[in-house]
């Protein structure tokens, strides 16, 4: 009777814990980093801008919500001295949800820079 009760509490641990990484990894991360090639624009509204050449060969901007402490520490993107420049920009993708004042969830993607890197 010990035995089946302890094979019990095993099973629902590895039960509950499968379930809570599952529904972690359901929860925000979209998919693999991307990485494009960007020059600065600035730091605007809480958000670090760059500029891009999409796709189809036209100007984009991105705007980027974080970024991580790493990229913080090698740059100070709030200052203007790394305006103009061109950077290899890695970045990933999470989508939060919030409720708003009727209880109707939103979803919204943040983006945060992971790595960066100057291009010459």
């Amino acid at each position: 009777m010990k035995k089946l009760k302890t094979v019990s509490v095993l099973i629902m641990t590895v039960l509950l814990a499968s379930h809570t990484i599952m529904a972690q990894d359901d929860e925000q991360y979209t998919g693999d980093s991307i990485t494009i090639n960007a020059t600065y624009d600035g730091f605007v509204i809480d958000s670090y801008s760059f500029v891009f050449v999409n796709d189809e060969g036209q100007e984009e901007t991105i705007f980027f919500d974080y970024a991580s402490e790493e990229v913080l520490k090698a740059f100070d993107l709030q200052s203007k001295k790394f305006e103009g420049k061109k950077f290899e920009v890695t970045y990933k993708e999470t989508i939060e949800v919030e409720e708003d004042e009727e209880g109707e969830e939103l979803e919204y993607t943040k983006t945060t820079i992971i790595l960066l890197k100057p291009v010459k």
